[in-house]
């Protein structure tokens, strides 16, 4: 179900039980692509910016298919890397970022001034974001040293000077920086000679661009290093740490998303309860999730959490702020994902409209 659909379901199945009272929805997503629906980002987008088109990008392994997402009317577009390139272990994850500097060119020309770029855990066609700046500059990075690389940051930053970009990221890596970037590909089925390799080459472009920056004027903040050993700096094959540098901001989707919804902390503070509805929960919690609970926190308002299988033990809920779990698969969360296809689409609308009312049920008063 796409985040409309399941917002508008939460809300109908509330008031089947409890039809006199408030009830507001905020449609929300972890950031990473699910079976038949991808991210949902798009549609969540489309509630902001109503006249959103989509223009499609890519016809070749050099330039790969993705869709770039445009608000003309508002200056904005949102590029969905996740959707579009996530990396799931099959073949290999290296590649040229050449691609995203030719569509900020693009957007820039069509006058978008505000752009969201959502980055996957695992990508296709990472470099850490040597063919970005390349597109950029028309300089290219292979083996430059530490001054020209300074140069072409400085001009890569002038080229986009006139958008406001946020990156945004579903989870932070399971091991930090370049080098755990390196070893997750090992883990997800990369060749372990070829990501030893990638570790040792992108290492050395990390380090090359912290060694830039500290010969340059201003950084990135006053005082502020650049993050090669964050666990974000990996998202997205390294893009994340190489739009940082120039001067993007990096943040949670959740933080994200809660930030387009100006309302959503006025909304908390005068609710007896929020729930959040989500599908599987694995070893990543979702960050609109975790941004729910500390808002709602502050306020002392409960969370409940409905997901279709989470697997989380009491204390586990406790840590995160959830005071109730409810969940339409319980027997999925120790299990390999499966695709899911309509059928099971179905049966699982129709859980989810029971478990709704299950909540409404306890949780009403």
């Amino acid at each position: 179900m796409s985040p409309g659909a399941v917002a508008d379901l939460a809300q109908d199945s509330w008031w089947q039980i409890r039809p006199a009272d408030a009830v507001e929805t905020f449609p929300v997503s972890p950031g990473w692509p699910r079976d038949l629906i991808g991210t949902g980002l798009a549609e969540i987008a489309q509630r902001t910016y109503p006249d959103l088109r989509a223009l499609e990008r890519g016809d070749s392994l050099a330039d790969p298919w993705h869709v770039i997402w445009i608000s003309d009317e508002q200056h904005y577009a949102l590029i969905d890397l996740a959707d579009a390139m996530s990396w799931e272990g099959h073949g290999s994850p290296l590649g040229s970022s050449a691609f995203l500097g030719r569509d900020l060119h693009t957007l820039i020309t069509s006058g978008v001034r505000r752009l969201q770029i959502n980055l996957p855990q695992f990508m296709r066609y990472s470099d850490a974001g040597q063919g970005l700046l390349a597109a950029l500059t028309g300089q290219d990075t292979t083996g430059a040293d530490t001054r020209t690389v300074a140069q072409i940051i400085g001009a890569a930053r002038q080229a986009i000077s006139q958008l406001t970009v946020y990156v945004t990221y579903s989870a932070p890596m399971e091991l930090a920086g370049f080098s755990g970037m390196a070893h997750s590909w090992a883990e997800q089925g990369l060749d372990p000679q070829l990501a030893q390799r990638a570790q040792q080459e992108l290492g050395q472009w990390g380090n090359t661009v912290a060694q830039a920056l500290d010969t340059m004027a201003d950084r990135l903040l006053p005082g502020t290093p650049l993050a090669t050993q964050s666990a974000y700096a990996g998202a997205g094959g390294g893009l994340a740490m190489m739009l940082e540098v120039l001067r993007a901001r990096v943040l949670p989707i959740g933080a994200y998303l809660f930030g387009m919804y100006p309302e959503t902390d006025t909304a908390i503070s005068q609710s007896d309860l929020c729930c959040y509805i989500g599908g599987r929960i694995g070893v990543n919690i979702p960050s609109p999730l975790t941004e729910l609970s500390d808002r709602a926190g502050k306020y002392g308002v409960p969370v409940v959490l409905v997901a279709d299988a989470a697997g989380m033990r009491k204390g586990e809920l406790q840590n995160l702020g959830v005071h109730g779990s409810y969940e339409l698969r319980p027997e999925l969360a120790f299990l390999e994902p499966q695709p899911d296809d309509p059928q099971s689409s179905a049966a699982i609308t129709e859980k989810l409209a029971e478990q709704l009312q299950r909540v409404a049920v306890t949780w009403g008063y």
